[in-house]
């Protein structure tokens, strides 16, 4: 496997650094964590060496999810009930914390799509790419995910 020169890794860094950082704030429940599945994440990135540019972006985006996923998974392990998700990074995104527990009761990639859509103003022919699916795919997961969103929201009495 070839290795990534620094200054593969520097470019890399500096074009996508900021979106995988509010992507693992999205997905984390501290600023710290963010930072911590951020630099995992790139670090993970200079492990694997140099890619296509088309990949990079959806690779970092799998890695800093699947990484989050692994992170969640240990602190409900070790978290007493109650402290098991902290929401207080996501106010900027997320200002109502009613919004924000109905996201996190989507799927994880319905989830994906709708941080995406709505937080990133992503197109859905670059969301289609994030997730290797077409622009009509990722279309029918976003109205789906609202649909969801509706459901859950109009259970807990919001309108």
């Amino acid at each position: 496997m070839a290795t990534m020169s620094d200054e593969e890794f520097n470019a890399q860094w500096e074009r996508h650094f900021a979106e995988v950082f509010r992507y693992s704030q999205f997905r984390s429940a501290s600023v710290e964590d963010a930072e911590d599945l951020t630099a995992e994440t790139f670090s993970r990135l200079l492990a694997h060496g140099p890619m296509p540019e088309s990949q990079v972006r959806p690779w970092l985006y799998r890695v800093a999810t699947n990484l989050s996923i692994d992170r969640w998974r240990l602190r409900k392990r070790e978290a007493p009930l109650g402290e098991v998700r902290d929401v207080e990074c996501r106010e900027q995104q997320w200002p109502d914390p009613t919004v924000w527990n109905a996201v996190r009761q989507l799927k994880d990639r319905q989830q994906f799509v709708v941080y995406l859509r709505l937080v990133e103003d992503r197109s859905f022919a670059d969301i289609g790419t994030h997730l290797g699916r077409s622009e009509a795919a990722a279309k029918m997961i976003y109205h789906r995910a609202l649909a969801r969103l509706g459901d859950v929201l109009g259970e807990d009495g919001h309108e």
